[in-house]
């Protein structure tokens, strides 16, 4: 994905927790679109957006970071 589009994501991204956001779909359509970039660039912008994020869904949605968590561990290879 074109990092110009990795940007808009996490920019909308960082909105919607600013916002208190608390729907996972929306939240995960924005993070998904990172976690692309992260899996096809290895990009640390897009790695640190998602930690972000999952510290945001630790706090906001418990119950979805864990599942989330792992999707980040498996594209990274943790």
């Amino acid at each position: 994905m074109c990092r110009q589009y990795e940007n808009i994501a996490a920019a909308m991204l960082y909105r919607l927790m600013f916002r208190k956001e608390f729907n996972i779909s929306i939240l995960d359509y924005y993070a998904d679109k990172i976690i692309e970039d992260l899996s096809e660039n290895k990009s640390e912008f897009a790695a640190e957006d998602y930690h972000n994020y999952l510290g945001y869904l630790r706090v906001v949605l418990p119950n979805e970071y864990y599942e989330h968590r792992k999707v980040l561990r498996d594209c990274i290879g943790e």
